[in-house]
């Protein structure tokens, strides 16, 4: 019979019947063996079960992996990449900025939005003038044209005022449109996206009759993987890429260690492209860059194809380059632009 309880005295404690006690002991063979049947019809299984979990533990965690790779983590990527904001914060006009609203559509019917910024013209216009033509929609002929491709944050409204800054100290026009799903560009963000928005606003400023000698690319940030692939498929003057980086894996590497660097769908290979471009290449590093590691600069700048120059802003975070406009980062893009396009500039 299964053992019981041993029934033990309500005031001592000790055992009431020594009898029971001494049955128990005096039936082992028939109390063990019960306890080892047991022991193997309920023990086994879990066992096994536990061995095989083990077993299955890596095809589940390659089976997770996948499944996220696939699915789970474009969405947490693209919260990681861009941070789009739609309405703008200013306007043109709010920087005593001359510009014409442009709206070039991409490949795939994505319509985009922004603004071309001009420089003043001095003296005032005259009919049939350069500056005349310049409100027709076409470029002076001697002026460069300066496609900005911005970083992966607000909108190109919050780049109005560097823009100003540079028009008037370049004497440049300048191009400054938003990728898809930001402002008031259509869509939403993506690599293959925004490569193909940057050859529409290329493809739109070339419609308006500026020839390809003087369009010069400027990428920041995540703008400087736009302008790259944008000038491995098109004819321009010049690049300047202002705190780039080499790749978004490499990136994710130094700011997000713990995810495998094969879970990064996302690309955007400057390491890869550059070499293959031939212009004259402007890259400007933030010595104290937050976001990005100084390395990627200077890694950039070693494998890109000459004509090259390197410069560094002292002191500079990724976010105020534009900050102080030193007399030495606008003589870095004087340079740039002599080279490139051969333009003087006296300012």
């Amino acid at each position: 019979m299964p053992a019981g309880p041993t029934p033990t005295s309500c005031l001592s404690g000790t055992p009431a019947d020594v009898s029971v006690v001494r049955t128990q002991i005096a039936e082992p063979k028939h109390f063990q063996n019960t306890l080892l049947q047991d022991h193997q019809i309920v023990e086994l299984p879990v066992l096994m079960r536990r061995r095989v979990a083990v077993l299955l533990l890596p095809l589940v965690a390659v089976g997770v992996i996948a499944f996220l790779a696939r699915f789970g983590l474009s969405g947490l990527e693209t919260g990681l990449l861009y941070f789009p904001l739609r309405h703008h914060l200013a306007q043109p006009e709010h920087f005593g900025l001359s510009a014409e609203e442009l709206r070039p559509s991409a490949q795939d019917g994505t319509r985009l939005h922004g603004w071309w910024l001009r420089a003043q013209a001095s003296p005032p216009a005259r009919e049939g003038s350069l500056a005349a033509a310049d409100r027709s929609g076409v470029a002076a002929a001697s002026r460069p044209v300066v496609i900005w491709f911005s970083g992966n944050g607000g909108n190109v409204s919050g780049v109005l005022e560097n823009a100003r800054r540079l028009i008037n100290r370049l004497d440049v026009d300048i191009i400054a449109v938003d990728y898809r799903g930001y402002g008031h560009s259509e869509g939403a963000p993506s690599e293959a996206g925004l490569y193909l928005d940057g050859r529409a606003i290329y493809d739109a400023v070339r419609e308006r009759g500026v020839p390809a000698e003087r369009i010069v690319l400027f990428g920041r940030s995540l703008g400087a993987a736009v302008a790259t692939d944008v000038a491995l498929d098109r004819p321009i003057a010049g690049l300047v890429l202002e705190t780039p980086f080499l790749s978004v894996p490499a990136v994710a590497r130094a700011v997000y260690p713990f995810i495998p660097g094969f879970l990064v769908q996302s690309r955007y290979d400057n390491e890869r492209k550059l070499p293959h471009i031939a212009v004259p290449k402007l890259i400007i590093q933030a010595e104290r860059d937050e976001v990005v590691p100084a390395s990627h600069a200077h890694r950039l700048y070693d494998v890109a194809a000459p004509p090259k120059r390197l410069h560094v802003l002292t002191g500079s975070r990724h976010n105020d380059t534009f900050d102080e406009q030193r007399p030495a980062y606008i003589a870095a893009w004087r340079a740039l632009l002599a080279e490139a396009t051969g333009s003087q500039l006296e300012r």
